[in-house]
């Protein structure tokens, strides 16, 4: 019994060092008996919306990056011009170029920023008024450039500006100072004495060249309003916008911001904007009056740099930013600035600064003029 038991033993080891591999037995069509348990209907959902969210993110995360490169791209298409300002009985046809003619006959909007109070509908702060004649001879060398030298028809010069950009003149009034009224005590808009100069000192620009923009208060709204109100409803893409020397550095920085930030309410991609920038000199200011204006300016461009262009990406973001923290578009903002509880004081304003916003001796009180 014992030799047949050790016969047996060594049958099975026999059988067991001469199995197939594991392997083999797949092929071969055995049946191996596994422990696999059927995945559940809650496994899979729990994988799918995982893949959703982590599609989702990465998604969102090229929209950023390309939103951003969109803004690197406008910076590198922008340039800086200089203008000085001149006597307005200057022939127009003698002046050197104040921006390159070529640049010039393309744009569609030369965009010319309010500055201050006007002292009366015609009568813009001095510096502003540089701001006005830069862009009319802007505007004037087109007409020159696309008819002949000799010509003197006002026809033929009416024909020609057809094809000349716009003048949009930008801003309601300021929010350092109180406004200008007229004889019937409605305001007198910024942009409306600088429309009016312009109209009033060079007769050879149509008045159908000229615009007005009566919404904004600073310059983030200048740059959004003139966006929202018209170069996105009519198509400019082309501009120069003009300002003084003590405002440049921020303007430029909001103005690229809000033309390079998405609209994400329009469907399709729409064309990049091309801005240019002219420096205009800092005329009729004091020394003091353009050194407590750039701290001031100074302030803003750097809280623009490093935090508002950052927080607000989309034209929408920067929509929700002034009508809810704006002191001039909040609505609950406006309301409390009826009240002794958020009046403006605008005498917490130094007198240098104020200066560099138009004001005289007696303009903490807005009276009516004739």
């Amino acid at each position: 019994l014992r030799s047949r038991a050790n016969a047996k033993d060594k049958k099975d080891e026999d059988e067991v060092l001469t199995a197939p591999p594991m392997s083999n037995h797949f092929e071969s069509g055995h049946n191996i008996r596994t422990s696999h348990k059927p995945v559940s209907i809650g496994t899979y959902l729990f994988f799918l919306v995982s893949l959703i969210i982590v599609t989702a993110k990465v998604s969102s995360m090229v929209m950023l990056k390309k939103t951003l490169a969109s803004r690197h791209n406008n910076n590198n298409m922008t340039r800086l011009f200089t203008y000085t300002a001149v006597s307005s009985s200057t022939i127009i046809a003698d002046e050197i170029e104040i921006i390159p003619l070529e640049i010039a006959r393309s744009l569609d909007a030369i965009l010319v920023l309010g500055g201050g109070v006007p002292s009366s509908i015609c009568n813009p702060p001095e510096y502003v008024k540089s701001r006005c004649e830069a862009a009319a001879r802007v505007f004037l060398s087109t007409l020159q450039s696309r008819s002949t030298s000799t010509a003197t028809d006002d026809n033929e010069q009416t024909a020609s500006s057809n094809s000349s950009p716009a003048v949009l003149c930008l801003s309601a009034g300021t929010a350092h100072l109180p406004q200008l009224l007229s004889s019937n005590g409605l305001p007198i808009w910024e942009s409306t004495a600088s429309a009016a100069y312009i109209l009033n000192m060079y007769p050879y620009i149509p008045s159908s060249k000229i615009f007005a923009e009566t919404t904004s208060y600073d310059t983030i709204s200048n740059a959004f309003y003139s966006r929202t109100s018209f170069t996105d409803i009519v198509g400019w893409r082309r501009l120069l916008i003009v300002t003084n020397e003590f405002h440049m550095d921020r303007t430029r920085e909001i103005f690229q911001w809000i033309f390079g930030a998405e609209n994400t309410a329009l469907q399709g991609s729409s064309h990049p904007y091309e801005l240019y920038f002219l420096s205009c000199s800092n005329d009729g200011l004091s020394e003091e009056a353009i050194h407590a204006r750039k701290e001031h300016e100074e302030r803003g461009a750097r809280n623009v740099k490093e935090n508002l262009s950052k927080r607000c990406i989309t034209l929408q973001d920067i929509w929700a930013f002034l009508t809810t923290d704006h002191d001039f578009y909040s609505a609950e903002k406006l309301a409390k600035k009826g009240t002794n509880e958020g009046a403006i004081l605008s005498s917490n304003n130094n007198a240098a600064l104020k200066n560099s916003y138009g004001a005289t001796p007696d303009s903490n009180n807005a009276k009516p003029v004739e």
